[in-house]
């Protein structure tokens, strides 16, 4: 048998990794920076998606929820080639910096590069998670201490459509990456100049997603190449026959608890590489984002949002709860006082009140406002303001 982590230390490593990356998108979101917002969310609902499957199937391969694996197991294979694609439009980013050609670029140009970077950090990867259906043999697998896993029939069609994509993205983003840092080696002067004045990114950032890069690169194109391995090792590409051979009693449900899937190296090596590389990416982004002095500025805005609005809930509910109807008169404590001596009669209780009004009215004018006793008359009006 493989020699696996347990699965409590993936659980709360994942469920952290979904932390540490969804902290950061909000304030890369304010900047703009469409490729990295991108990345962190493909890994921080990774995470997560791990994090709840690794709970629910722990012990277990019972499908408890079959719609929720349908898109759980779509999902992971979209973020397959979310991730790379997003690093991709990265370094697109840096490379078109380095070439000083996007000199203060206007609202049509920003407007044009978040579309194409949309169009490859998720609209490529939503294109590959539909095709994935025409290599899908059945609905999904369950896999103990792993949770709902996708389905796809291995054979050469399954090679092209899905899992040679992160190869093809991480080739090119190397290439890509060979002329950034070339350009931005030769002219460094210049782009440290324009980083300063003109770009809506800091040249301490700009390195950071160098760096960021050329991690995303050296892990993508091996793990890659890795998984194509796995999946054609000992003869396991079968031939692609038809479309209903394919498809056949596509609707069944394969469940491998953890002493078969385990006993296989080459399914526990691609089984367990997939999910803790999602937790490697968080650590990863965390560690050049999630501690920068712009995410640190960032926290301690959210921190201060937040101590506002509890210091302004415990305000609210302290004032609610201990006198809801606001500070009283004399003369609304004497209201209050007959109304709860004569419940089951309220209208002489209310003719009553008012006659004990006027004359408290009458022996201290001098310290009661001339309208309250019309604010005692005219109860339904008071009652519609608190009620707003």
């Amino acid at each position: 048998m493989a020699n696996i982590p347990p699965n409590a230390l993936f659980s709360a490593l994942s469920f952290i990794g979904f932390v540490l990356t969804a902290l950061p998108i909000c304030w890369h979101f304010h900047t703009s920076n469409s490729g990295i917002c991108l990345f962190l969310a493909w890994t921080s609902l990774g995470c997560l998606i791990l994090f709840i499957n690794s709970i629910i199937w722990n012990d277990n391969v019972i499908n408890w929820a079959p719609v929720w694996c349908d898109i759980t197991a779509r999902y992971l294979v979209g973020s397959s080639v979310g991730l790379p694609a997003s690093g991709l439009c990265i370094i697109r980013k840096l490379f078109r910096i380095s070439r000083l050609s996007s000199l203060r670029p206007d609202k049509h140009d920003k407007r044009r590069e978040l579309w194409i970077d949309l169009a490859i950090g998720l609209g490529f990867p939503c294109l590959i998670m539909a095709l994935q259906y025409v290599v899908q043999g059945h609905r999904f697998n369950i896999i103990e201490q792993i949770g709902c896993y996708p389905a796809t029939y291995d054979t050469a069609p399954a090679l092209i459509v899905v899992n040679m994509w992160p190869v093809a993205i991480g080739l090119i983003s190397a290439v890509l990456a060979v002329f950034t840092f070339r350009a931005a080696y030769y002219q460094k002067a210049l782009l440290d100049e324009y980083l300063r004045t003109s770009c809506d990114i800091s040249a301490n950032c700009y390195w950071r997603l160098m760096a960021l890069c050329a991690t995303e690169i050296c892990c993508t194109v091996p793990c890659g190449v890795a998984a194509i391995v796995l999946s054609t090792m000992h003869g396991q590409v079968q031939p692609y026959i038809s479309w209903s051979n394919v498809h056949a009693d596509f609707s069944r449900v394969w469940q491998y608890p953890t002493v078969v899937w385990q006993s296989s190296p080459t399914m526990a090596a691609g089984v367990e590489l997939t999910r803790w590389l999602y937790i490697l990416c968080a650590l990863v982004s965390f560690g050049f984002f999630g501690l920068g002095e712009e995410a640190r500025e960032s926290y301690w805005y959210a921190l201060r949002v937040t101590a506002h609005a509890g210091r302004f809930l415990f305000g609210w509910v302290t004032r609610n709860g201990v006198n809801p109807m606001g500070p009283r008169s004399p003369s609304r404590q004497g209201v209050a006082a007959l109304r709860m001596k004569s419940p089951s009669n309220p209208l002489p209780t209310i003719a009553f009140a008012r006659q004990s009004t006027r004359s408290f009215n009458s022996v201290h004018s001098e310290t009661i406002a001339p309208d309250d006793s019309r604010g005692i008359l005219q109860p339904s009006s008071r009652n519609g303001v608190e009620l707003v």
